[in-house]
């Protein structure tokens, strides 16, 4: 992303970079992770899946990444207090054995957080 002739690395789901035109003057709502060793940002190109991006990285073992591949599943902005949210998360994260125990952290989390 150019901001006034400075480049801009901006980590994004491939389905909110599609949505996007060279040339395109752009909004785009941001996150900055802050690691010890390392500055990322996150962009998002509504504010509802910049709230949601922080929600889901708040419950213990999702991480950015994950997050992102998480929303680039699903759509927030129809409805995130939906269960239909729900199951598709379900179904995002159920593919690798390994993240169904981070599935009951988040439905639990989403449960208590959203309703």
């Amino acid at each position: 992303i150019d901001v006034s002739g400075i480049g801009y690395k901006i980590f994004m789901t491939e389905t909110e970079i599609e949505k996007l035109e060279i040339g395109q003057a752009v909004k785009i709502f941001t996150y900055m992770r802050v690691l010890e060793d390392d500055i990322s940002l996150y962009g998002f190109l509504s504010n509802d899946e910049l709230m949601m991006f922080e929600l889901l990285i708040s419950v213990g073992g999702i991480g950015a990444k994950t997050a992102t591949a998480i929303l680039s599943k699903i759509s927030p902005s129809k409805g995130i207090k939906s269960s239909i949210f729900l199951v598709k998360v379900l179904y995002t994260l159920i593919r690798p054995p390994i993240f169904i125990l981070i599935f009951q952290l988040l439905i639990l989390f989403l449960t208590n957080k959203l309703y």
